[in-house]
């Protein structure tokens, strides 16, 4: 089996036993792990990541986090991607394996998406293990077919304005809006007053212990804002 010196590897959406049994191998093999973290608006660190592999028994000691900014600078963020890659270069030239995990699935608005440039560039072999997205642990959290036979589904990375949810609603059968915190406070007004026949369902922190979903537009309305929050809704 071919060994490759970087592996990105996907978590899942927070629940451990939802983590591939390939994913789980390469973590339990490798020499040393980063994963990223959180820094809130009040300067909090949070790694979910961290959290599932402490699960997982994964040893603690081989992994090392890097903290991101939720303040969504791009020049900042792509100065610590430029730092986390070259470390990860200083542990090849030392002959370790590495990995790099993310939440959710790592081809899907994955933090590893930003290190795949520099791996091709410097000719460093690199493979994907895949994973399970978040929206698609929403579907069966809910109990609910995101989409079936020829009805089309559409993701938002984030709904700038009300005018870009209208136009997705009026082409495709169901949306789903990943990083919903970003334009909760206008959204919902406006699914209540135009959309009222639109079947509307809200998660938020799937697989932990905090994990909450529900479908009264109200509650919706209310619920305190988080990142790790998503948005469906069905025609």
């Amino acid at each position: 089996m071919q060994k490759f010196q970087v592996y990105g590897v996907a978590l899942g959406p927070g629940d451990p036993e939802l983590i591939t049994l390939k994913s789980l191998r390469i973590l339990q093999e490798v020499d040393k792990i980063y994963a990223p973290g959180s820094i809130s608006r009040k300067g909090e660190c949070k790694s979910h990541s961290i959290s599932i592999m402490k699960q997982l028994d994964i040893d603690v000691d081989k992994i090392e986090v890097f903290h991101i900014s939720m303040r969504f600078d791009r020049e900042e963020t792509e100065n610590l991607y430029q730092s986390v890659y070259e470390k990860i270069q200083k542990d090849i030239e030392k002959g370790l394996s590495i990995a790099f995990v993310s939440e959710g699935d790592i081809s899907f608005y994955s933090t590893f998406g930003y290190l795949i440039p520099r791996l091709k560039a410097d000719q460093i072999s690199y493979k994907m293990l895949p994973g399970v997205p978040a929206f698609i642990q929403a579907g069966s959290s809910l109990g609910i077919p995101l989409t079936s036979q020829s009805n089309s589904l559409k993701v938002l990375a984030a709904v700038s304005s009300v005018t870009e949810l209208d136009e997705a609603l009026e082409n495709s059968n169901t949306i789903v809006i990943m990083k919903f915190s970003t334009i909760k406070s206008v959204l919902i007004p406006h699914i209540i007053d135009n959309y009222s026949d639109l079947k509307v369902y809200y998660v938020e922190k799937l697989g932990t212990e905090e994990e909450f979903v529900t479908d009264n537009l109200e509650i919706i309305d209310k619920r305190t804002k988080t990142y790790f929050s998503i948005l469906i809704i069905q025609k």
